[in-house]
């Protein structure tokens, strides 16, 4: 009897829930998240500070050093970019558009750009940059 009284009785902790608990999250994590892949033009944005991120929900035009236009992925001119534009703007209902021009295209290139889907119904604007703090010249 005075063996039994002297034995610490064993604790064991069972970590089969925590394994559990921690897979499901994995599994959540891997299909919650949406990975999206910018494809077509290669361009060098502007660096600025406190810059918000754009949603993916948002229309997206972007300018190439050489003056060329895509409307969400799609190569066209001013002239397409205005009906396209329409279009689109019409079937979003936060009419939102992001214009990533690269940081070498002139300014005008870019306010025409801007003009032209402010015409087309745009009612938020927003130009891409990258962050950065330090203005970068060339």
């Amino acid at each position: 009897m005075s063996e039994r009284a002297g034995r610490q009785p064993l604790v064991r902790i069972d970590l089969t829930p925590l394994v559990d608990v921690v897979f499901l999250l994995l599994i959540f994590f891997m299909v919650s998240t949406t990975f999206r892949e910018d494809q077509g033009l290669e361009l060098r944005l502007p660096a600025a500070s406190g810059t918000p991120t754009a949603e993916s929900a948002e229309l997206r035009v972007s300018v190439a050093a050489d003056g060329s236009l895509r409307f969400e992925g799609r190569a066209l001119d001013i002239a397409e970019l205005e009906r396209q534009a329409r279009v689109a703007l019409e079937a979003s209902s936060e009419r939102l558009v992001v214009v990533e021009a690269d940081r070498s295209v002139e300014h005008g290139r870019v306010v025409a750009v801007m003009d032209v889907l402010r015409r087309a119904g745009a009612r938020g604007l927003t130009v891409a940059t990258a962050p950065g703090v330090e203005p970068q010249r060339d």
